[in-house]
C-alpha cells in the first residue's frame, strides 16, 4: 500500500468533515439586527442629538431677534441714570455717560422670551463679545440634560442542533445618550449700540465747549441724526440739551445729549457807553453763569490782544509809575429778578437776557 496516498486520502476526508460540521452548526442561526448594532445605535443617537441642537439654536435665534426688537423700543424710553429730556433718555450728565446696561437688559429679555416659548431651561446667560451664551450645567442629578434612549433586543434564535451558540449573540442592551443644550448665538445689536454710544461721546467732546453749538453739530453729527423729529427736523435754541431722532434700518430711535460746557462761556456782544465819567457795560447773560469778573484798564495796547485771557493780555503791562498804566478786576453778581433800569454805580441789573453794569474810576478818562 502506498503510504503517501493514504495520508492524502485522510486529509481530504478531514477537510470535507470540517466543512460539514461548520454548515450544520450554522444552520438556521438568524438575527434581525445587522452586525455593529452598538455602533449604529450610537451614530443614530448622535444624529438625533445634533438635529435637536439645531432646532434649539433656531428657536433661540428667533427669540433673540424678538428680544432685540423689544430692546430697541425700550432701551432709551427709561431713565438710564442721567435723567430724561422730552420723554427720551439722556445719555450723559455732568461730564460722564451713563451705562446702557445692554447686557443686563438683553439677557433678562431673552430669559423671559425663552420661558414664554417653553424652551429648555438654562442655568445662566452671559455676553461673550458679540455673542449671547446660554449655559446649561449637565451633571449627575441635573435636570438640564437631554437624554436619547433606545432599547435593542435581538431576535431569539430558533432551535438548532447546537443551542450553546446563544452566548455569541448580542445580549439585549439599553443605550442612553446625554447631551448639553447650551447655545452660543450672535447678537447683532451689541456692536450697533456700542458704536452709537461712541459716536455720541465723540460728538459731545467736540461740541460741548463750542459757543455756536448748532454750527458744531451740523458739521460733526451723523446725517441720520435729526433734531427733534425724523420727519420734521427743527433745532431748538432754548437749551443745550438736544433731542435726536435716529433713522436707521432698525427703525426710529429717540435719545438726548447734554452739551453743557465744562466751563462757562465768556460774555458776547459786549457794549460800553459812558456819561459823566460813569461807564455802563452791557453783555449777553450766560444762563450757567452765577457771577462775572470784569477787567478794565487804561492801557490801550490791551485792545489789540483781545480775544485772550486776562493773563495773556496783561502779562507784559508796563508797571512803572512813570507810565501810569493799571488794570483792575471787579466781581459782578447777577440779581435773581430782572430790572431794566440803569443800575447804580458798582451794581448790576439783568434786563431781557443782558447784564447791565456801571462802574466809575477816576483813572479812566473818556476820549
Amino acid at each position: 500500500m502506498n503510504k503517501h496516498a493514504t495520508v492524502l486520502h485522510w486529509i481530504v476526508f478531514g477537510v470535507l468533515a470540517a466543512f460539514g460540521i461548520f454548515f450544520v452548526a450554522s444552520y438556521d442561526i438568524q438575527t434581525i439586527e445587522p452586525r455593529g448594532i452598538w455602533h449604529l445605535s450610537y451614530v443614530n443617537a448622535f444624529q438625533e442629538a445634533e438635529k435637536n441642537l439645531l432646532i434649539i439654536d433656531q428657536k433661540v435665534k428667533s427669540a433673540l431677534e424678538s428680544t432685540e426688537l423689544n430692546l430697541q423700543k425700550s432701551v432709551f424710553s427709561q431713565d438710564l441714570g442721567c435723567g430724561m429730556y422730552q420723554n427720551a433718555a439722556l445719555l450723559n450728565k455732568n461730564g460722564h455717560f451713563c451705562p446702557l446696561k445692554l447686557e443686563e437688559k438683553l439677557t433678562e429679555g431673552l430669559t423671559k422670551k425663552l420661558a414664554e416659548e417653553k424652551i429648555w431651561g438654562y442655568d445662566s446667560f452671559f455676553i461673550d463679545g458679540e455673542y449671547v451664551v446660554g449655559k446649561s450645567v449637565v451633571g449627575k442629578g441635573s435636570k438640564n440634560k437631554i437624554t436619547i434612549a433606545n432599547e435593542v433586543i435581538p431576535t431569539k434564535p430558533k432551535s438548532t442542533l447546537f443551542a450553546s451558540y446563544q452566548v455569541y449573540l448580542i445580549e439585549p442592551f439599553y443605550l442612553e445618550y446625554n447631551y448639553n443644550p447650551s447655545f452660543r448665538i450672535k447678537a447683532n445689536s451689541l456692536n450697533w449700540y456700542g458704536s452709537l454710544q461712541n459716536e455720541a461721546i465723540n460728538l459731545v467732546l467736540k461740541c460741548q465747549n463750542e459757543a455756536e453749538l448748532k454750527n458744531c453739530l451740523d458739521k460733526n453729527k451723523k446725517s441720520n441724526w435729526k433734531y427733534t423729529s425724523c420727519e420734521q427736523e427743527k433745532y431748538s435754541f432754548e437749551s443745550r440739551k438736544i433731542f435726536f431722532c435716529l433713522a436707521s434700518e432698525k427703525g426710529k430711535l429717540n435719545f438726548a445729549l447734554d452739551f453743557s460746557p465744562v466751563t462757562v462761556f465768556a460774555p458776547t456782544d459786549i457794549k460800553v457807553s459812558s456819561s459823566m465819567e460813569v461807564f455802563t457795560i452791557s453783555f449777553n447773560h450766560e444762563p450757567e453763569a452765577e457771577s462775572y469778573k470784569v477787567y478794565y484798564t487804561n492801557w490801550k495796547v490791551a485792545t489789540e490782544k483781545v480775544p485772550a485771557t486776562s493773563e495773556e493780555i496783561f502779562f507784559d503791562l508796563p508797571t512803572a509809575e512813570a507810565f501810569g498804566y493799571f488794570y483792575k478786576a471787579v466781581d459782578v453778581d447777577i440779581p435773581a429778578v430782572e430790572n431794566c433800569l440803569t443800575p447804580q454805580v458798582g451794581q448790576a441789573n439783568l434786563c431781557n437776557g443782558r447784564v447791565l453794569y456801571t462802574l466809575k474810576d477816576d483813572r479812566l478818562k473818556q476820549k
